[in-house]
């Protein structure tokens, strides 16, 4: 997702654990540590590609994100002693803010290596990566509780459900759209082998829908708000690749996309 929904939700998860101790410090941290696994964008993995496909690699790993929880809490309770903020409390807030962060990338259709350092790129696919109606809540949540610290925590943990909610809306509506296409493939003679579903920007209404068969793709739009079921496709070729052999970039960026790629030639000018 964004850096700012990244921050909101970090800061709304972080208020939400905090709950009548909430205030802006604990904003300012949640929305810190929030944004604090994107900042692998910072290293050059030495061309434009690697720096694409290891972009949410070992910052966004489960089996290291609770290590490097256990280590900031221990090193915020080693030079800092306060009762409410226990190991275990400073310990939940700084692994929900994180795992968060990792899960709402996942669920974008950008790859996120999620068991690095081990291969796979992970996406649900069900959340376009800005969604205003997503990241509004979470922004509402944070301004009540900055100038409201009697309720802050309260409407902290109900923007973080409501948004937890949506998320739940855009994954069942993934799947009305899926039964869709399923129906249109089958009709149209398409192989189903390979479909990516993905919502349009800035909403989960209208949908994209890419099917690949062999060395050409179909491209379509469905929405929720359509008055019959059926599905337009345009089919194109996604190209070949010139030579006997592949760059270990081209390998690499087939594996994060998943198969879902087309080759252009460019003519220089």
């Amino acid at each position: 997702m964004d850096s700012v929904t990244q921050a909101a939700l970090g800061a709304t998860v972080a208020g939400a654990i905090a709950g009548k101790r909430c205030n802006a410090k604990v904003l300012l941290t949640g929305a810190a540590l929030g944004t604090l696994p994107d900042l692998d964008v910072v290293i050059d993995y030495g061309d434009a590609v690697s720096n694409t496909i290891k972009h949410r690699g070992f910052t966004h790993s489960l089996l290291l994100i609770p290590i490097f929880s256990l280590f900031v809490s221990w090193l915020y309770c080693r030079f800092r002693t306060d009762a409410f903020w226990s190991f275990k409390r400073v310990f939940a807030l700084v692994l929900s803010v994180l795992v968060t962060h990792v899960a709402i990338d996942a669920m974008t259709t950008y790859g996120t290596q999620l068991l690095w350092p081990l291969p796979g790129y992970f996406e649900v696919g069900n959340v376009f990566i800005i969604d205003p109606l997503y990241t509004i809540p979470l922004l509402i949540g944070i301004v009540v509780a900055l100038f409201s610290k009697r309720v802050g925590g309260r409407w902290c943990q109900g923007v973080v459900l409501v948004s937890s909610l949506y998320l739940l809306w855009g994954f069942a509506a993934q799947q009305v759209i899926a039964d869709r296409v399923e129906e249109n493939l089958a009709a149209q003679n398409i192989s189903n082998d390979q479909v990516l579903i993905t919502p349009s920007p800035f909403n989960t209404l209208l949908w994209r829908v890419v099917v690949v068969e062999g060395d050409q793709y179909f491209e379509g739009l469905a929405s929720l708000l359509d008055s019959d079921s059926q599905i337009d496709f345009i089919q194109r070729s996604r190209g070949e690749w010139p030579l006997e052999s592949k760059p270990q970039t081209l390998i690499g960026l087939e594996a994060f996309h998943m198969g879902f790629w087309d080759i252009a030639k460019m003519e220089k000018s």
